[in-house]
């Protein structure tokens, strides 16, 4: 999302760009693989990976090619762009970090196992998890400080909050660890894997679980401060905005949530699972369903 415009990868191959305002398609870019990385936009560029093993950099406006960086494996990672570089994994287990003007790699870190978790920023650090069953850190050049082991796969993406960094794992526990010392803080444990990335706001983090459930806890405890239970896994991750919490449910609908007791404003049913993360963006909320639709509601 960025400048009006909606971006949205596919199974069919194609990153597609759409009028925010309208849904009207404005031009589409084929690669050769499925995109189930979200796209990201910066500048006039929108960079994203493809299960073709290569990260495209894009124009935004007009869906032309800047630059593409081969990787060793497909890629389920989605890209960040900072300190003038795009970081992403690859399922041969390589983090990368390549140039953002030229697509040139400058580093790249190699764990034991796929990342399909995204990066997260700390203070000069990089943050992600990786199907090993680590959470990894490593300092902006590449060079690994210290990585913490959960029981299972970590495809959650980690965010960071007051020197703390949290993070979902197969093993059903919502971990926070200490970013300077990789030591853990506390956990909590869910019914089932957490797959949903964390969201924090006003010292309360959400997050969802395959158990159905959406959770608020306390960030700085652990603590439960609710659970909203919905029909199916919840993957999807949680987005907080005025007071509310929105969020895609496996159960095909798109729910609001009261930020503070959990209580529900209103859900919307689409034609399908909802896996992704919603956008929100000039009071209009935006998600793609698995029916093929991309939906936007005003909020």
């Amino acid at each position: 999302m960025g400048n009006g415009v909606v971006f949205v990868g596919a199974y069919d191959h194609n990153l597609y760009a759409l009028n925010a305002k309208t849904g009207k398609f404005m031009w589409k870019y084929a690669t050769d693989g499925g995109i189930a990385s979200t796209p990201f936009h910066v500048d006039d560029r929108v960079v994203f990976g493809s299960q073709d093993r290569v990260l495209y950099c894009v124009n935004a406006q007009t869906g032309r090619i800047q630059w593409t960086c081969p990787s060793g494996g497909k890629i389920f990672s989605s890209p960040r762009v900072q300190y003038n570089h795009v970081f992403f994994g690859a399922d041969d287990g390589v983090m990368y970090a390549a140039n953002f003007q030229t697509g040139r790699v400058a580093w790249k870190t190699q764990a034991e196992g796929p990342i399909r978790s995204s990066v997260c920023f700390g203070d000069e650090q990089i943050f992600f998890g990786s199907n090993d069953s680590h959470l990894y850190a490593l300092d902006i050049r590449g060079v690994l400080k210290w990585r913490y082991r959960s029981k299972r796969a970590i495809v959650s993406t980690p965010a960071t909050h007051n020197g703390i960094v949290f993070v979902g794992s197969d093993d059903s526990n919502v971990y926070a660890i200490d970013t300077q010392t990789g030591w853990v803080v506390w956990r909590f444990r869910t019914g089932k894997p957490v797959w949903s990335s964390p969201t924090i706001s006003e010292n309360v983090l959400y997050i969802g679980s395959a158990d159905g459930c959406v959770y608020a806890l306390d960030a700085k405890s652990g603590r439960e401060v609710w659970r909203y239970t919905t029909e199916g896994q919840v993957t999807s991750s949680p987005v907080v905005y005025t007071g509310g919490v929105y969020v895609g449910s496996v159960d095909q609908h798109v729910y609001n949530l009261d930020a503070r007791s959990g209580s529900l404003r209103w859900r919307f049913r689409t034609g399908g699972p909802i896996t992704a993360a919603p956008v929100i963006a000039d009071e209009v909320l935006f998600i793609t369903s698995t029916d093929r639709l991309v939906y936007a509601l005003p909020i």
